[in-house]
Parts: C-alpha cells; structure tokens; sequence
C-alpha cells in the first residue's frame, strides 16, 4: 500500500497577531511534535467502505436497549455495510452518552413522528463500540461543532428552541441583518430627506397595527382600506409620477411600483411632497444574536472564532477519545460559520481590526446591504471583503488542526472527517473551504482563500448529494439538469479534493421513495467515481431498501474504482443545486 504525505506549512502563521497567545502557543508548543513530522494522510486503497448514517434524534428508540443496538449492528452488517456513522452530539447540544458537559439527550419529536426516547441510565455509545468490534465494523462518532441547540424543537410548548446554547448568548452567532428605510427627497436635492420610514420587509403586504410604510409591485394587489392613506406611484427612476389620496391610483404609463403611507404615520409632511420628488430605499444595519432571528435556520449556530466556543467543542472530542474505543470522528456540517452574515460579534470585531492593523468601517468594509424598488436586498462588497473571507477560513483551518492533532496523538490510528453540504461554491458563505490546496478549479476562490484548503487534514469527507436522479445519461433522457445529479456530485468533489482524502458520497433514501430501483444506480455511482458510500438515514425507512443496497454492494466487493481526481478538461464540472446536503 502506497502512503501520501504531507508536510505543515509554517508561512501563513507568522501573520497572525502576536497577541493572540492561545493560538501562538497551539503552533509554538502542541504542533510541533505533528508539524516535524510527515503526517500520513491518504492511502491509496481499493477497498471501499459502505457506510450507514445513524441520525441521534430520528432514531433513539431504535437503540435505546442493549438488545435493539446488538440486532440492529448485525442488521447493518448482513445488508453489507462496513463502517457506522452515529451522532453522540446532535444539532441540540445534547448528548446520548452520560457527558461531564452536558444534558443527556433522553427523548426527542422528530417531524410529525411519534416521540422518542433514551433511557437516562443507559449509554447506547458503550454498547455500539462493543457490538461494532465484535461484527467487524467501524463505528464513527459524529458531532456537531457549533450547533448548541435547536431552534425549532416540538418538545417545547412554547414553539421557541432548546439547548445550552441559549444561555450562552454571548457565545453565540451575531448576524448583521438590515431593514429597508423609505427617504424622500426634493427634486434635485439629495443632500437630506424631507421624510424617513421604515419600510415593510415584503412588498404586496400590509398590516393596520403599525406605521410602516408599504410598497406594492401592482395596484391590483393594493387592499381595501377604510383608514386615511396617501399613495405615491414611483416609476423606474425612483421618480414620484402620482400621488392619490384615499382612493386608488389613477394610471400611470411609467408607474413601476406603488408606496403606501397612512396619513396617521406621516402627519402633515404630505403636504410638502410632490410629483417629480425622488424616493430612495436604504439599509438601516443592525446585529442580533441567531437565538434572536426567527426563522433563520435550525441549528442554534455559535460563534466557531470565539475561543471558549472552540475549548467547548473541543472537550468533547476529548472526553470521548477517553471513553470509547471508536475509530473515528466525524464531524456534522455544523463545522461552520452561521452563514455570510456572521459572525459580525464586538468579540470578532476586535480579533479582525487586530489582525488588518487598524480600524475599519464595520461593518461596510466586509459588505453592506441594498435595496431594489421591489426590495430585492443584495450585498454589497467592501474594501476587506476578500480578507474576511481568507480570515473567517483561516481560523476554521486552525481549529481543524488542533482536532485533528487532539485525535492522533490520542491514537494515530483514530480515523478523522468531516461531512459536508454538496455544492461546494456555497460554502465560501459559510466560512469553511473544505477543498485541497491544490484546487484551482473555481473562480470565485480567491488565491489567498484557496490556501485555507482543509483536505489534506482529513482521513476521509463525506459530501451530501441528495439527488434523485444518479446519473448524467439518465438525466439527459429525462431532460433534466445534468447538475443536479449524483454522478456530477462525485465529478464536482474530486476535482475540489484533487487525492488529498478519500470521498464518501452521501445518498439520501427518502429520496427514493417514489422509484426505489434508481437507489441500486445511485450507490452504484458513487463506488464507481469514489472511494465508497453513506447512506443516510436509518430512520428512513431503511427495510424497504435492504435487498437493493445490499445486492449492489455485493456487485461491487471486487469493483474497480474509477478516481478522477487528475485534471481532466473533458469533464465538464457542474457546482451543483444550492443547499444539497445542507
């Protein structure tokens, strides 16, 4: 078996700031004992593992007795699968082992299923890691870094989210978030306004219980009002063409959009406004911690350059190194920034201001809003947007780096990977470039970005592709997008890793639902084109699948891989469908 290697690289640090003494001491005292040495990373070997994702919540009462871990471990060994991915800390913060550093995971609503449950007193983790040895199987731990609640829980009767992380408000993820202002102005001045509102977020909306102002994309979808209110059509030119009072719009040819406004609201200011007045909609910014956005995203998202964040997440790495015998570790897509708008904390202020040298204009100088007539919002990008954005990935990289060195000088052999979402042009948002060094395939990766690449630090990725449709030829036929496809999933993820680790592709079963003979070409793709597969999840009904996952499987015990990690220009690459595996 030939062995890769590589080697650390020591440039990039001396550019970080010499204050930050807990990540110069990392690199100055913990690294050295790996950074010396070459680190073994990727064997080049034709065995393929098949890999079974068991999802905490979606399936606690399926192992929530000693004697339903033992039957379902030989389950999942006679169907053919090789290695057991099993959440221990879900998105919650929780955990379904008994942890020093947290709530045990006991029960858990997942969707509109019946509840289940997790004994208190019995620790599923102990007995997998026993089952698991003695059928032959790999048993990976799976975490989720940054997640420390769920905001979206059905075991609240509040509707409102559960976890540690909501009494960690301080840890958590600070959104930089906007809302839409209406200025008019008088023809030619625009030097100051002669009225300010807030706007409504959506267009072709109204609400009687507040003073808003209202912009509505056709006099059709205009309500019915009882109450006294002004209208101003506006044309393209941000230009007032009519206004009406009290009464519907008279036609205009170059109306573009209608804004509302209650007499009550702007007082006797609509007095001085006129037709051939400019109006502009601009950003009011404003931060809030995630805990305080509804409707944002599930995971309660902390913040991964806080240090007690890290040391949080770090000690259960360790605290489960100490007390199982697992082969790995993995971690869930939680291995990330909240998303493009965060993390804009005082905290990440102050370590960013540090690291440019100087003051900056936070937080225009990474990005600031904008606003269509129809409030379309876009991003703006500022003068330190591609510093950000080589920072927020350079932090994840160090992170990466002390899990991985906490594993393997725990135990060397101690598998460590990560799971990822599988469009890997979204993830520039989300702070984490999970692609080699080497990767010069994608033009929105900036040079500096691209030295961020975490592949070489992994033993294996497992990239989400949760398509229905396996193939490019099948697509074709069906006249469908040959992006959204799990064949262009496992192209797109082997130019990204350029043989810096081997690659699971992930494949969902619910997604089969409808026509469960496609599963068979599915797995069938990704042993082809990688180095094996997960399949996810147990909870979907994985009995009505057995016979086709384990029948493929069997046809590929002696199959030869087909890697395309080589630059191959004759392989058109597609990113893929935003949010797959997300």
């Amino acid at each position: 078996m030939s062995i890769k290697f590589i080697k650390f690289s020591w440039i990039r640090l001396i550019k970080l700031p010499i204050q930050y003494t807990w990540i110069s001491v990392f690199f100055l005292v913990i690294l050295p004992s790996y950074a010396t040495e070459e680190i073994r990373i990727y064997p080049e070997s034709k065995s393929q593992e098949k890999i079974i994702w068991i999802d905490a919540g979606a399936n606690l009462s399926k192992f929530n007795t000693i004697e339903k871990v033992k039957q379902l471990v030989r389950k999942l060994k006679n169907i053919g699968f090789t290695t057991i991915v099993l959440e221990v800390k879900p998105i919650v913060g929780y955990t379904i082992y008994p942890s020093q550093y947290t709530d045990k995971l006991t029960e858990w609503i997942p969707g509109n299923k019946s509840k289940q449950f997790l004994p208190l007193s019995f620790d599923p983790l102990e007995i997998f890691c026993k089952e698991s040895k003695l059928q032959n199987m790999k048993l990976l731990a799976s975490l989720n870094a940054f997640s420390e609640g769920h905001t979206l829980s059905h075991l609240n009767p509040s509707g409102s989210g559960i976890g540690p992380g909501y009494h960690r408000e301080d840890q958590q993820s600070v959104l930089l978030e906007s809302w839409p202002v209406l200025r008019i102005y008088k023809k030619n001045n625009f030097n100051s306004s002669i009225y300010s509102t807030v706007l409504h977020e959506k267009t072709n909306s109204y609400s009687s219980v507040d003073d808003k102002a209202y912009i509505f994309t056709s006099s059709s979808k205009l309500p019915s009002l009882t109450s006294s209110y002004t209208l101003f059509s506006i044309n393209k030119q941000h230009k007032i063409v009519d206004i009406s009072q009290n009464k519907l719009p008279s036609y205009h040819p170059d109306a573009f959009v209608y804004i509302l406004i209650k007499n009550s609201a702007a007082k006797n200011i609509l007095n001085s406004i006129a037709v051939g007045d400019h109006i502009k909609i601009a950003a009011k910014h404003y931060t809030l911690p995630i805990s305080k956005k509804k409707n944002y995203q599930i995971p309660l998202m902390m913040n991964p350059v806080n240090k007690n964040v890290q040391k949080n997440a770090l000690k259960f790495i360790q605290e489960i190194l100490n007390k199982y015998p697992v082969d790995g570790i993995i971690y869930d897509d939680r291995l990330r920034y909240a998303g493009e708008e965060a993390d804009f904390s005082l905290y990440t202020k102050y370590l960013f201001e540090d690291y440019i040298g100087k003051k900056i204009n936070w937080d225009k100088d990474i990005f600031s809003y904008t606003y269509s007539l129809t409030l379309n919002r876009n991003k703006i990008k500022g003068k330190y947007w591609k510093e950000w954005n080589y920072w927020r990935s350079a932090h994840m990289e160090l992170f990466l780096m002390k899990v991985r060195n906490m594993i393997k000088k725990q135990n060397p052999d101690t598998l460590f990977g990560i799971y990822v979402g599988g469009n890997f042009s979204e993830y520039l948002k989300y702070g984490i470039n999970y692609s080699s060094k080497k990767n010069r395939h994608f033009q929105s990766s900036h040079d500096k970005y691209r030295t961020t690449g975490i592949a070489k630090w992994l033993d294996f990725i497992i990239p989400g592709y949760y398509y229905r449709i396996p193939t490019i030829e099948l697509a074709k036929k069906k006249k469908s997008s040959l992006a959204f496809t799990i064949e262009s999933g496992c192209k797109l993820i082997n130019k990204v890793i350029a043989g810096d680790t081997l690659i699971y592709p992930g494949v969902m079963l619910d997604k089969f639902k409808e026509n469960p003979s496609l599963l068979g070409s599915a797995i069938h793709t990704c042993l082809k084109y990688c180095n094996g597969v997960m399949i996810f999840d147990l909870s979907h009904d994985l009995n009505l699948y057995e016979h086709i996952i384990s029948k493929t499987f069997q046809n590929h015990t002696n199959s030869e891989i087909e890697i395309h990690a080589k630059d191959d220009s004759s392989i058109k690459i597609y990113s893929g469908k935003e949010g797959i595996g997300f």
